[in-house]
């Protein structure tokens, strides 16, 4: 028997208690949106109430929200009421008539007009009595997505030269890993010139866990040239010293460690490449760009965009495609 009186609220949390077909970080994440967000705003709504106006308030007091987090948070209500409407809980879907600006915002290069007139925006912010670090975060950008150049990133690369996390940098800008994949490689991952990617590391309410790849499709071999070989035998050189040096023995075999060989920390790594990235006085990306910088470089070289796509491991070309 249905229940008339239930409410949003009631059911949202049922719904992601009972969610065991996902990985433990995006449960988090859903769990996030609900407590934070849809709980708030529509728990006290009975369910069969429920109304795409109502919903619709709920993202316009959230003006701050990116679009394509907008998206992806009614992506989760979506989710969630089809569920209900399969159920027999609500006869129509109200997040479904929910109409929101763009999502996924299209990664853009820092051409030299782009970054001229952004570094023009910083001194302005400077001058009114901002810091520069501030000013730097607060200066707008042409997209969330933006993407170096070669001189770009070899600057960078140049800069960070004797950087602990050098190679762990050069090996995501190369070969376009996610930052929990990068994070996750191992020493057995590789095989002469080839690098195969088999988990990632994820940062979850209880800690740094070790998971599948994102999909299927994110599980692949990916080569980093000889260039590549000889950067990572240096450092596996360098680690095993750096280890000794500590007391530590055999290591995790983990590829990328920090000094004492414990696991990264994939938000502390986010963290120092954009101090590094302000410290080299270039224009900001996020590290998740390093991936889109090395899709580019692939494609400005003659690379065809279905072997990029296998590269990035995305479970379609439209996905390279359109970002």
């Amino acid at each position: 028997m249905v229940n008339e009186k239930m409410t949003v609220g009631q059911y949202v949390d049922e719904w992601i208690d009972g969610k065991d077909d996902i990985k433990q970080n995006t449960h988090a994440n859903y769990k996030r949106y609900i407590d934070k967000v849809f709980v708030p705003h529509l728990g006290h709504i009975r369910l069969r109430d429920l109304r795409a106006a109502q919903i619709k308030a709920m993202f316009d007091a959230h003006t701050h929200l990116a679009a394509s987090s907008a998206q992806r948070m009614r992506a989760v209500l979506r989710s969630a009421l089809s569920d209900a409407l399969r159920g027999g809980l609500v006869t129509v879907n109200a997040a479904a008539l929910v109409k929101l600006a763009g999502g996924r915002s299209r990664a853009q290069g820092w051409t030299k007009a782009r970054e001229t007139a952004w570094r023009w925006d910083v001194a302005a912010l400077v001058e009114d009595g901002m810091t520069v670090a501030r000013a730097r975060r607060s200066a707008p950008r042409p997209s969330s997505s933006m993407v170096w150049t070669p001189a770009h990133l070899g600057a960078f690369l140049d800069a960070v030269a004797d950087h602990p996390l050098y190679p762990l940098f050069w090996i995501a800008s190369h070969c376009g890993l996610r930052r929990g994949e990068v994070c996750g490689l191992k020493w057995s991952d590789l095989d002469d010139a080839t690098i195969t990617v088999e988990r990632q590391l994820v940062c979850t309410p209880d800690g740094i866990i070790e998971d599948t790849p994102k999909s299927d499709a994110s599980g692949r071999a990916v080569s980093i040239g000889k260039a590549g070989v000889k950067l990572l035998t240096k450092h596996r050189s360098d680690q095993r010293a750096e280890l000794l040096s500590w007391g530590v023995g055999k290591g995790s075999g983990y590829m990328f460690t920090t000094p004492t060989g414990e696991t990264l920390d994939p938000h502390s790594v986010s963290k120092e490449f954009k101090r590094q990235v302000a410290a080299a006085d270039l224009p900001p990306i996020r590290f998740h760009d390093l991936r889109h910088t090395a899709a580019s470089l692939m494609l400005a070289s003659g690379s065809d965009m279905k072997t990029v796509s296998e590269v990035l491991g995305h479970s379609d070309i439209t996905i390279t495609g359109n970002i």
